[in-house]
């Protein structure tokens, strides 16, 4: 739902329905069943569209491969004093335009990863996604969370630029991020205590 509809906040703020929810429970108060109760479903259905995934990213995969033969081809018929370089020059940008497009993979899910994971799936695969996890003590331990500020564009659905250093920098449009910690309360009083 948080990638469909918008909500009109009292500041007149448009933005989206996503949530962060906290559930503070003790060992043993079924914080699992309840995940598997409330999860069971988009669990369920991200499996289903995994195995459609996997079949369109064959298909991109031999159709990136046979893109990759074409190019290779052209250039190699490059020479520094060709007269037709400029003939092939225009087919290798008529070829680049041609270019397969990646199939996105259905992650909806996200729960033992990293921001650089998470940063990437909102990029390439869903801009809709669940971080979370009935196991807290695995996400306040994770780096995810030192680099917990990067949840207010996504929780707000603020555009967001994320600078590389080392591979491309890009820019995140209309993001949409539901976050669900269960975790038990010594855990989280400890997390607290180190974040101060």
């Amino acid at each position: 739902m948080q990638g469909v509809f918008n909500i009109e906040i009292p500041t007149r703020k448009i933005g989206p329905i996503s949530l962060m929810v906290m559930t503070i429970a003790q060992s043993g108060e079924r914080k699992s069943t309840v995940d598997n109760l409330f999860m069971g479903e988009i669990k369920s259905i991200e499996k289903e569209q995994e195995a459609v995934y996997q079949k369109s990213l064959k298909e991109y995969n031999i159709q990136m491969d046979i893109h990759k033969e074409k190019k290779a081809k052209l250039k190699k018929t490059i020479t520094l004093d060709n007269a037709e370089n400029e003939e092939t020059t225009q087919q290798l940008v008529a070829l680049s335009e041609q270019e397969p497009t990646k199939p996105r993979a259905p992650r909806v899910i996200y729960e033992d990863t990293t921001s650089e994971a998470l940063l990437d799936g909102l990029k390439n695969d869903l801009p809709n996604v669940f971080f979370g996890s009935s196991e807290g003590d695995l996400i306040f331990k994770s780096r995810v969370m030192s680099n917990s500020a990067n949840f207010n564009p996504m929780w707000s659905g603020d555009d967001m630029t994320v600078n590389r250093k080392t591979s491309p920098s890009f820019k995140l449009n209309d993001i949409r991020l539901s976050m669900h910690i269960m975790v038990q309360p010594d855990t989280l009083q400890n997390f607290l205590n180190k974040s101060n």
